[in-house]
């Protein structure tokens, strides 16, 4: 598997940049009704964490995270079409999952696309609340929870004591 660094973005870099478009390509482009708007979008950036991994100059990965109180809100999760199904997407949530630890972060929250939803199962994270839709992609969300703890690694939904994988 690739060596991939993952890190905080700032905001208005020239990653941040790459990261808006390759964000529209693969979580908005190809929905049939799409109701995606960037300057809102931008809006909810400006008070969000930007955390991606890179090979190199190429992104692999990105999320973006929003904290209020103690509380950690997971969106737009991609993982780049060269660098999917290679386990990038677990590490890229396990190494946020680490960086929260630093940030005080107890509980994360997300809305998972229903294809995705064993994925965040499998890293610990459990339904949390009613479907909704998406008033961006018109898909139906699933909202999802997990606790923030250093001594819980989920794992094809076995919980171990060990520090994150």
């Amino acid at each position: 598997m690739k060596d991939v660094e993952f890190r905080f973005i700032e905001m208005y870099s020239k990653e941040y940049e790459e990261i808006k478009f390759a964000r529209y390509e693969a979580l908005f482009k190809d929905c049939e009704k799409n109701h995606y708007h960037e300057m809102a979008d931008i809006e909810y950036d400006k008070k969000s964490m930007h955390f991606a991994g890179y090979d190199g100059d190429n992104l692999v990965a990105y999320c973006r995270l929003t904290v209020e109180d103690d509380i950690g809100k997971i969106s737009r999760v991609f993982v780049t079409k060269k660098y999917l199904k290679q386990g990038f997407g677990k590490q890229l949530i396990n190494s946020l999952i680490e960086r929260c630890l630093e940030l005080d972060i107890k509980k994360l929250e997300l809305n998972s696309r229903e294809s995705s939803l064993k994925f965040y199962e499998r890293l610990g994270f459990y339904r949390s609340g009613e479907l909704i839709v998406s008033q961006e992609s018109m898909l139906t969300l699933i909202p999802m929870v997990r606790e923030v703890s250093r001594y819980v690694v989920i794992e094809k939904g076995i919980n171990t004591e060990k520090t994150m994988v």
